[in-house]
């Protein structure tokens, strides 16, 4: 379970985010990602990224490019394409990208958000630790299935945390899982522990530190809700920069936010405590509550 994803060639992920894609890392002007379109779609859409490690070119919800500068890391090379650029092939392709973490618990899809080392990842390997299955790390696509319903799509089979969680579970912090010299962060291949197929979103939970003496779970409603997968879920906002594209975007967020039960968990400042987080939101989880 907890090997080590470094080593893993791009070539070998033949299906990510519901797409199925081939992967070219012969040509010498850098690795090139094609995602195949469906029956009778077109995509448009042309976006150049400038990035530290070279240029990114996503054309057509088809096609990711990345020309990397001199010398460098072949790693982040590889990895650079499932992040924005990734997120940026989705939009274009008229498919929703959220900026969460997500488990299959009970076979459908629980998802946290929040701001940046809120613990969205931890409690999900928390999560997996404890049996469930990874869905996704950082970047998601909700897709709807045939009643509707939203899903969360799986992404790549890989999690990446920071070490002071992966610690608390322990999980191995050697160099062969640190994602970057001198970074107190590692990365775990979960080829075993990703699930098959798309998970019916079942709920999202808000991460947040707040002045109380316990954690606490309250539902979200209303335009609070909305805000939620406007701004606190939504990938690439600043990518939004067309009018057909936010108005795609509104109708998308509305969407989820009329189906999708939405929770805060407010948690005392300090430390993360990954098990007794996992514990209450499981058991939050299993309390039954009306249907969305």
């Amino acid at each position: 379970m907890h090997q080590n994803q470094i080593g893993r060639p791009l070539t070998s992920i033949t299906v990510v985010h519901g797409l199925a894609v081939s992967v070219d890392t012969t040509s010498p002007d850098g690795p090139r990602l094609t995602a195949a379109a469906r029956a009778a779609e077109t995509y448009a859409g042309d976006r150049e990224l400038k990035a530290r490690l070279g240029r990114i070119r996503i054309r057509d919800g088809r096609e990711i490019t990345v020309q990397p500068v001199k010398d460098a890391d072949p790693a982040d090379v590889q990895g650079a394409v499932w992040g924005t650029p990734m997120a940026v092939l989705l939009q274009q392709r008229h498919v929703l990208p959220l900026h969460i973490a997500a488990a299959s618990v009970s076979a459908q899809a629980v998802g946290f958000v929040g701001p940046v080392a809120a613990g969205k990842s931890s409690l999900v390997a928390a999560l997996v630790d404890r049996g469930h299955r990874l869905v996704t790390d950082d970047l998601a696509a909700v897709t709807y299935d045939a009643k509707g319903r939203p899903a969360l799509q799986p992404g790549p089979p890989v999690l990446a945390i920071w070490g002071s969680s992966a610690r608390q579970l322990g999980w191995p912090t050697d160099e062969a899982h640190r994602l970057k010299a001198g970074v107190d962060k590692f990365r775990y291949d979960m080829a075993g522990r990703l699930v098959e197929g798309p998970r019916r979103l079942a709920a999202v939970y808000v991460l947040t530190e707040q002045p109380v003496a316990e954690t606490v779970i309250r539902p979200v409603t209303g335009f609070e809700k909305f805000e939620v997968f406007h701004s606190g879920a939504t990938y690439n906002a600043e990518f939004l920069d067309t009018p057909d594209l936010r108005t795609w975007h509104f109708h998308e967020v509305c969407r989820l936010a009329q189906q999708v039960p939405t929770f805060v968990v407010a948690r005392p400042a300090g430390d993360l405590d990954l098990r007794d987080l996992a514990n209450r939101v499981e058991h939050h989880l299993a309390e039954p509550r009306p249907v969305e």
